[in-house]
């Protein structure tokens, strides 16, 4: 089992997206399991909490299996996700956000969409 935390809180070199630098967002994941692309037959599944002031960039990373860059911007979100290795060196991954809530509503528009995204991996 693994458990990563992640925070950004104004850091002398990072800047939002409109030059803010005192945007803060958090990123928690749990693990447990490990796919390892040349072993078939592993896994890993996840559990994951993200909390992101407006104006936070994390909409810029693609370390993200998150597709839409409004829903990582001034949100609280749930995701979930797993990945198995179907053959060496091909592996399966799903995600799925769930929870999803704008931390303030300026517009008053509804909650974003949940995402799902599944995608085959090759690597050669």
């Amino acid at each position: 089992m693994k458990l990563q935390c992640l925070r950004q809180s104004e850091e002398p070199d990072f800047k939002t997206l409109d030059n803010d630098d005192s945007a803060n967002w958090w990123a928690v994941q749990l693990t447990y399991g490990k796919a390892v692309k040349s072993q078939p037959g592993t896994w890993s599944a996840w559990v994951e909490y993200l909390n992101v002031e407006d104006g936070a960039y994390l909409g810029g990373s693609t370390n993200s299996w998150r597709f839409d860059s409004d829903a990582l911007n001034n949100i609280k979100t749930w995701g979930v996700g797993g990945s198995y290795v179907v053959a060496k060196n091909t592996l399966f991954n799903v995600y799925q956000s769930f929870g999803s809530k704008w931390k303030t509503n300026k517009t008053h528009a509804d909650d974003p969409e949940e995402q799902t995204r599944a995608e085959f991996v090759f690597s050669f």
